[in-house]
């Protein structure tokens, strides 16, 4: 019988690798890299749209053929189903140009991993915005010109985004 001895901390990474997965599950949204960098070796992560998170250990105590020892470990995760109540966002919304006389609709939208959107609300001073986020106006001869509003999503817990929109009335 052959034995060969690999110079790899195996346990510690991943009694390391453990502890990053539950530091993580404590704040699911958001990479601690602060603590990330008190390890003895090198962390890096990536966070994907697909409620996942992959990290990276390398460990340069670790090596095999003068190689650090490399470990990959992937989180995967459900923002909807973890108990947090997360901020709506509103989606981009363009700038509007509308003309005199002409009627102008658009509909603004926003996510909520919650899905609790409850409404919208607009500062504007030309159109009202319905609370599902239709804009719907006709702009008059009075309104010519350049305008400001803000454009704000609430949701039921009272989170809010907004965003400033630009309004051109020619």
């Amino acid at each position: 019988m052959h034995r060969i001895k690999i110079p790899v901390r195996l346990g510690y990474i991943m009694d390391s690798a453990e502890k990053i997965i539950d530091r993580q599950i404590k704040d699911i949204d958001k990479i601690d890299l602060t603590y990330l960098s008190g390890f003895d070796f090198e962390v890096s992560s990536i966070m994907s749209d697909d409620e996942e998170v992959l990290f990276k250990i390398v460990d340069k105590k670790s090596s095999i053929d003068n190689e650090p020892y490399i470990f990959l470990f992937a989180e995967k995760y459900s923002l909807e189903t973890n108990g947090i109540d997360y901020h709506p966002r509103l989606d981009f919304i363009n700038d509007i140009k509308a003309k005199v006389g002409e009627k102008y609709s658009k509909k603004v939208s926003a996510r909520d991993v919650n899905n609790d959107i409850a409404r919208f609300t607009s500062s504007s001073d030309i159109f009202q915005i319905a609370e599902n986020g239709l804009i719907d106006f006709t702009p008059t001869a009075e309104s010519i010109g350049l305008h400001f509003a803000t454009i704000t999503v609430e949701d039921s817990k009272g989170f809010k985004d907004t965003q400033v929109v630009k309004i051109e009335v020619v």
